[in-house]
């Protein structure tokens, strides 16, 4: 999915400020370009509060009903990507050859809405000429992540609003941000494994083609490593996956996309499903650990849902890789 966060949450309306008025354009929660930003956190005893933001939320829709307590609003959003998806081309966009993947990017959002804020790194990645047609019903967001992806990248709106780019991360090497374990400070409330090889592949061969290169080529990437349970010469056999891009002009460049989308795959063999008590600093594409007595692995977070209810439990899925180092 190309929206990353999404709100769903409920609020009372004790003195009618947030409510929407159609006729008098007044509420505050009126979801017509209205933004609300969420915060999780804790009250410590000596009164204290440490809170950690868990998005910035374009308002698409609000209910209005009615309890004993008052009026109830019920409120839907979505990140700031609908910003940009909402604001179609009219007319072919162009970007330029030489332009880097940053530049390139950072060209395309603003041009769409002209006061994202991104943080990009330097990728040293440089585009050929890109063409985004004006398609009926085309998402330009939808185009600039499918651009990011096609070098490796990952690209979303942050917690704090931001867009951000960065690299897939690879379970196998890059540190877990938290170790969950067994113990008198455990925080899992409950832990479910499902084994399906239905979506998993183990190859990944990406396929250059298009006026920016001089011949179509292909670049294959396999799963090496003979102690996977997807290792390609194992009982799993060759499952490869197909990813073609005319945005790709080397070998190279395959390589590094061809690798970035295996690393993805890492793990889908085996989903884990969790409960814990909430982290709010958690997002996708966490590393996380999860060791227990007979139990232990790496897992990169797929999706999270955040309770904001003080009495909520967190819960999340990941891909995992079970680790031998003990």
């Amino acid at each position: 999915r190309t929206v990353r966060r999404t709100l769903s949450l409920s609020v009372v309306d004790a003195d009618g400020t947030l409510t929407p008025s159609q006729a008098a354009s007044t509420g505050l929660l009126a979801p017509y370009g209205t933004e609300l930003f969420v915060y999780r956190g804790v009250e410590y005893a000596d009164g204290t509060e440490e809170l950690v933001p868990v998005g910035v939320y374009v308002l698409t829709q609000v209910t209005v009903s009615e309890d004993a307590s008052g009026e109830v609003l019920g409120v839907q959003g979505s990140d700031r990507s609908i910003r940009i998806s909402r604001n179609k081309f009219l007319n072919p966009y162009k970007i330029d050859s030489g332009v880097t993947l940053e530049s390139g990017l950072t060209g395309l959002l603003r041009d769409r809405w002209v006061d994202v804020s991104t943080d990009f790194p330097p990728t040293g990645v440089v585009l050929p000429d890109v063409v985004i047609e004006a398609e009926s019903g085309g998402d330009p967001w939808a185009a600039a992540v499918g651009i990011a992806e096609a070098f490796g990248y990952d690209l979303a709106f942050d917690a704090d609003g931001v867009a951000r780019m960065r690299v897939i991360p690879d379970v196998t090497i890059d540190d877990a941000v938290e170790t969950y374990q067994d113990g008198a400070d455990a925080v899992l409330t409950s832990l479910t494994r499902t084994f399906d090889s239905s979506r998993s592949y183990n190859g990944v061969i990406v396929t250059a083609e298009g006026t920016n290169v001089d011949a179509p080529f292909r670049v294959i990437v396999w799963d090496e490593n003979p102690n996977s349970i997807t290792y390609r010469f194992g009982d799993f056999g060759e499952v490869p996956f197909f990813y073609k891009s005319s945005l790709i002009t080397t070998p190279d460049q395959a390589a590094v996309t061809a690798a970035a989308l295996l690393r993805k795959a890492t793990g889908q063999t085996e989903a884990i499903e969790w409960g814990q008590i909430v982290n709010p600093a958690h997002d996708v594409l966490d590393v996380i650990r999860v060791k227990r007595e007979a139990l232990d692995l790496v897992l990169l977070v797929d999706r999270l849902q955040l309770p904001l209810a003080p009495s909520g439990v967190m819960s999340a899925v990941a891909r995992s890789q079970e680790v031998n180092d003990g």
